[in-house]
């Protein structure tokens, strides 16, 4: 498929509207999603899209237009295939974009319609249910790979930056739902606010995946989706290993884990073959805390203090709030406390102001730690990642909301979501915006303020227009204006 880069120009698409020099123009829901596909063009997403197999073709319906479809989805906010008929093809803007010609649009790919009055209306281009049964016919094993070779055009491009990585890892669960494939089950006490424990069993998928952190956005380099029941640091290595093939030997400086990677032998690999610095924190049954609280009960060195924002619930029954915390750190050299740990260990207790010696938690790592704020600062923006980037990732882009039940659709709508949040992410840093920096979660709402748009296409160039402006621009004005004026709406 040939892509045509179209710039937004409201400006220059008026004057032409003026003149009646324009190509065309079709309704949408979007405005600036010529400049989003053409990002993804241009780092070859089609191309490595289109080398994903099917095993069979349906109904005389493009493979490639339908995975393109299910590719667009997650970009433009539709979170199930059952929303399709609705946000996607109805949007003859979209559809354009995707590789529709307007006889397709208007009569789609194939005669199957309702046989009786009472049925729906025939589905157009094609039905939802095809997109359903295009995944039927993927293998789950080319998801991975897909998006390997997307994220090397990534690197090739030099958009990952800096040497700051942090590992993380979040729960989709299926609820009681027994057909999914793949998933796995735990079991998980609950604590009650009467003392009483309870058990829960969970049932579903592990996401683990790494990411380049970088100040103006986050990156998804390596991912791996795994029953629930797997322990994590069975794929952390192959998931470095696969990103240092992308990047090169020394992309990774220093990586951040959560306590589930607390592993000595996983340290001395990173540390001990890769260079690779680490901070993790340490957990609470584990020798190298007590040591720690052990040194500072006798160090006469004072703490250092500083303030950081954190996630506290203010209010019980309240949602947790970001708030200024006093906090105290010090660090300590030379720990050898961790017997399967063969590298050289430093480690920093922190406590806020109200808390104890014995409630101070601990960070080790193979920085040096004369400067106790700094490495607490680092740990700080896997922090972050935890409380919002997940949180993003779950809800500004529906990751548990699955497009199947088969392997092949649960990997690739998480593959799907996991690169149209990398694409986004790259097109904040590359745009200044308003509308994308706002967020996917924010761009159907500003849609919906300015009511009906049109974009209207003039060479190589296209605006965003409300149809009354498009109205008054041909030189035939309403003589009443409906139009529901608002601050985002445009000049």
């Amino acid at each position: 498929m040939e892509w045509t880069l179209l710039c937004e120009n409201r400006d220059a698409v008026a004057e032409k509207l003026r003149r009646g020099d324009y190509d065309g123009l079709v309704q949408t829901g979007m405005g600036r999603a010529d400049e989003l596909v053409y990002l993804m063009a241009s780092l070859k997403f089609f191309d490595h899209l289109d080398q994903i197999k099917v095993t069979e073709k349906r109904a005389g319906i493009p493979n490639d237009l339908q995975k393109r479809c299910l590719a667009i989805m997650p970009v433009v906010g539709i979170p199930t295939i059952a929303n399709v008929p609705e946000r996607l093809f109805k949007d003859a803007g979209l559809l354009h974009f995707l590789g529709c010609n307007a006889q397709q649009i208007a009569n789609g790919f194939t005669q199957r319609g309702p046989k009786k009055k009472k049925q729906q209306p025939k589905r157009l281009p094609f039905h939802e249910d095809d997109l359903r049964n295009l995944l039927k016919g993927l293998a789950p094993s080319q998801s991975p790979p897909f998006f390997t070779q997307c994220l090397g055009e990534f690197f090739r491009a030099k958009y990952v930056r800096g040497g700051i990585y942090a590992l993380d890892g979040t729960e989709l669960l299926v609820g009681t739902a027994k057909t999914f494939k793949g998933t796995g089950t735990i079991t998980v006490p609950v604590h009650h606010e009467d003392g009483r424990t309870t058990y829960e069993t969970r049932t579903g998928y592990k996401l683990i995946y790494l990411l380049n952190l970088k100040l103006d956005r986050e990156l998804v380099v390596s991912y791996r989706l795994v029953p629930l029941n797997t322990n994590a640091l069975q794929v952390v290595r192959e998931m470095v290993t696969e990103t240092l093939q992308l990047g090169g030997e020394g992309t990774i400086d220093l990586l951040l884990m959560d306590r589930e990677f607390v592993d000595g032998d996983l340290i001395n690999w990173l540390k001990g073959d890769h260079a690779i610095d680490v901070i993790i924190p340490v957990k609470k049954n584990m020798d190298i805390l007590e040591d720690m609280r052990g040194l500072a009960r006798i160090d006469q060195r004072p703490w250092q203090p500083y303030t950081k924002l954190v996630r506290r619930r203010v209010q019980k029954d309240q949602p947790k709030q970001k708030v200024v915390a006093h906090v105290r750190v010090k660090g300590f050299e030379g720990l050898t406390t961790w017997s399967s740990c063969r590298m050289p260990l430093n480690g920093i207790l922190r406590r806020k102001d109200d808390e104890t010696l014995e409630e101070a938690r601990g960070l080790v790592t193979t920085l040096p730690t004369q400067d106790a704020i700094r490495i607490d600062r680092q740990y700080g923006a896997r922090w972050g990642i935890e409380n919002d980037g997940n949180r993003e990732l779950k809800q500004g882009w529906d990751l548990e909301t699955l497009w199947g039940r088969s392997l092949a659709a649960v990997t690739m709508s998480v593959v799907m979501k996991l690169l149209g949040y990398n694409y986004v992410k790259l097109f904040h840093s590359r745009s200044g915006s308003r509308l994308i920096a706002n967020g996917m979660r924010r761009i159907r709402t500003r849609v919906l303020d300015e009511g009906f748009q049109v974009i209207v296409y003039a060479g190589a160039e296209f605006g965003v227009f409300h149809i009354e402006e498009i109205a008054t621009l041909l030189g035939v004005p309403p003589k009443v204006s409906f139009r529901r004026a608002t601050d985002l709406s445009p000049p």
